[in-house]
């Protein structure tokens, strides 16, 4: 007698092969769904807002595996990919290094980079040095364009000085991992100032760019605090010990009929609607962290005149990090005149303050008109907005950039309507 468990289970060898392969096939589909979702998680409500909704949105791809600093650069590969053909850079040799002193501890770093040839990125300069800003602490991620771009302005209102980068918003890639947004702009250097190289000399005749990298007030010349960015040191020119000690002696101890002289005095130094200008833009958009540092000083040449150009602008249009300056705040004048030496002889001049209030009357009248600097705010948050708010998640910032950017636009206004007024009523 047989036993019924011979029988258990046991099915024609057809229908066996049959069961084989439904288990075959059903295992195959069960892994590759969890495989999908653990390479291709189902995003959050945090991620949902990410670069791949929006594929045309300029990108940079960077790929480099050796360690970075502020200090050297380091090898990498550069891409960028645009919906723009014309736009797209393939894969090219690049070297990169981390950007800034303070910023370069932040998480989000920023980057300066050197292409091993020049490119013409995002119809920007063909060059081959470029930063790109990650403005990590400005919640509204709009404040260096913006900065930018006012200044720029005053090119239009007759002062061939007001130089800076233009630049562009891109997404940034680094080995793979999404960095989000990030500015790329052109760099501050003596092809974007239109300095021919060939006015580079060892003498006092040299054309120059000179940068404040940490306090001076103007008083006294501490060689360690000023970088020369133009002539090359490393090509053997060192201007900085001849040129600068002599202009801050004048500018701090030369008696004031000769400091205003007409011909021989600070103006024949120094372009006066540079000097005018660079004093209102800080003034309006109430500049921290400055006058002492953060800025430039350039001539083209031995026949030209200095000019200063502003730079770094974190603490800029009330806002630094969570902190919301007072809209009203004067203080900054006086610590102007305690910062830099320069400003301090300029400002209790009664020809230049009639000057300056003068040339603010005229700039609202027209590139600083209440409306004009509101489209600019909005066409420059209309260029990024998709990415503002994904940006601050991404660095775990778990900040409203609405709130940011309305308080931008109010404060904004609200000091125009300020400086208007203390430009008639108190400066004078």
């Amino acid at each position: 007698m047989v036993k019924a468990i011979d029988f258990v289970d046991r099915h024609p060898p057809r229908r066996r092969r049959r069961n084989l392969l439904s288990l075959i096939l059903i295992s195959i589909i069960t892994l590759s769904t969890v495989l999908f979702f653990i390479y291709f998680p189902y995003p959050t409500e945090e991620e949902s807002d990410s670069s791949d909704d929006h594929p045309d949105f300029p990108t940079i791809y960077i790929t480099c595996y050796e360690a970075l600093d502020n200090e050297n650069y380091s090898n990498c590969v550069f891409e960028l990919d645009s919906e723009e053909s014309s736009e797209r850079i393939d894969p090219l040799e690049a070297e990169i290094k981390i950007r800034g002193e303070t910023s370069a501890t932040y998480p989000k770093k920023g980057y300066r980079l050197q292409l091993s040839k020049g490119e013409p990125l995002l119809g920007m300069r063909d060059d081959d040095d470029w930063q790109l800003f990650a403005s990590y602490y400005d919640y509204t991620r709009l404040k260096t364009k913006l900065s930018f771009n006012l200044w720029r302005n005053l090119l239009l209102e007759n002062n061939p000085t007001a130089i800076l980068p233009r630049s562009r918003y891109v997404l940034l890639y680094f080995n793979g991992d999404y960095k989000g947004l990030y500015l790329l702009a052109e760099k501050n250097d003596r092809k974007l100032l239109g300095i021919d190289e060939t006015t580079a000399t060892n003498y006092t005749n040299s054309s120059v760019i000179f940068q404040a990298k940490d306090y001076t007030n103007f008083t006294v010349y501490e060689k360690d605090r000023w970088e020369q960015d133009w002539p090359n040191e490393d090509e053997g020119f060192y201007v900085k010990d001849k040129i600068l000690p002599p202009l801050i002696d004048f500018v701090n101890n030369s008696l004031n009929n000769t400091f205003y002289h007409p011909q021989n005095g600070i103006f024949a130094n120094f372009s006066e609607i540079n000097l005018i200008d660079f004093f209102l833009f800080n003034f309006f958009m109430l500049h921290g962290d400055f006058w002492d540092k953060n800025y430039f000083i350039a001539r083209n040449s031995h026949d030209s005149l200095f000019y200063l150009i502003p730079w770094d602008f974190d603490i800029s249009f009330g806002q630094n990090s969570t902190t919301i300056y007072d809209n009203t705040s004067t203080v900054i004048q006086e610590e102007i005149c305690s910062k830099n030496r320069l400003y301090d002889r300029l400002l209790y001049n009664q020809t230049f303050r009639q000057n300056c209030t003068n040339r603010w009357n005229d700039l609202r009248n027209n590139i600083w008109s209440n409306e004009s600097i509101s489209n600019t705010i909005s066409n420059i948050y209309s260029e990024c907005r998709p990415f503002v708010q994904q940006d601050l998640n991404l660095w775990k910032q778990t900040y409203n950039s609405e709130n940011y950017i309305n308080q931008l636009k109010d404060w904004t206004l609200d000091r125009l309507e300020f400086c208007d007024d203390y430009f008639i009523n108190d400066f004078l």
